[in-house]
């Protein structure tokens, strides 16, 4: 019987795996591996994505990014995640809490978008999913309140490796919070005809 259980617990932790989990509250930096830069017109050098306590939806921090008065276009603010490799997983998602702060529509433009080639080059990236103000709540109070829950479909990579990208575009806008980012799929080799469990020391007991 301990042995039905101790299979069907490493079957069970196997077939579902988060490839990618942060929640920015390991350090007041973005964690390593993480990247940032702004758009290639090169407007909006004052604010960058970075990690703030003023809001979180797990405490203690979120990554955020501050709006910015420029002239002559939009500021863009990219936010790269580490490389995320979902060459054997199916049905790839990811969620992120994300939540603006003012009441007021600054027609600020926040997306996902996703490269399988660069973390630092913004023309390998493809726009995934948009957002307006309008799809995040306004965050003016509790620094717990990180704003909604956003579940994105990233199936179309599966079994390639990626980058994600958190871009706001705005001229004097609105900010973001983004917190609590998951990327989980399902492992898609699920032949286990040959597969070995081995235990050390053995034999073993308990």
């Amino acid at each position: 019987m301990k042995k039905i259980y101790l299979i069907s617990f490493i079957l069970s932790n196997f077939f579902s795996y988060a490839q990618l989990s942060e929640n920015f509250d390991a350090a007041a930096t973005l964690p390593a591996g993480w990247t940032s830069f702004i758009g290639t017109n090169g407007l909006g050098t004052a604010q960058n994505w970075g990690t703030s306590p003023a809001r979180s939806y797990s405490p203690t921090n979120s990554a955020f990014v501050r709006y910015e008065n420029v002239t002559g276009g939009t500021a863009e603010d990219w936010l790269i995640t580490p490389l995320v490799d979902l060459t054997n997983y199916t049905e790839s998602t990811l969620t992120f809490y994300g939540g603006q702060q003012y009441t007021d529509d600054y027609a600020t433009d926040y997306s996902i978008r996703v490269s399988t080639t660069s973390a630092t080059d913004p023309l390998t990236f493809d726009v995934v999913t948009p957002y307006t103000e309008a799809d995040f709540s306004n965050i003016t109070t509790a620094a717990s309140q990180a704003g909604d829950l956003k579940t994105v479909d990233l199936s179309i990579y599966d079994g390639q490796q990626i980058y994600i990208a958190f871009v706001m575009i705005q001229d004097d806008g609105d900010n973001w919070f983004v917190d609590d980012v998951n990327v989980t799929g399902t492992l898609s080799t699920t032949n286990f005809d040959n597969a070995t469990i081995s235990f050390y020391p053995n034999p073993t007991k308990n």
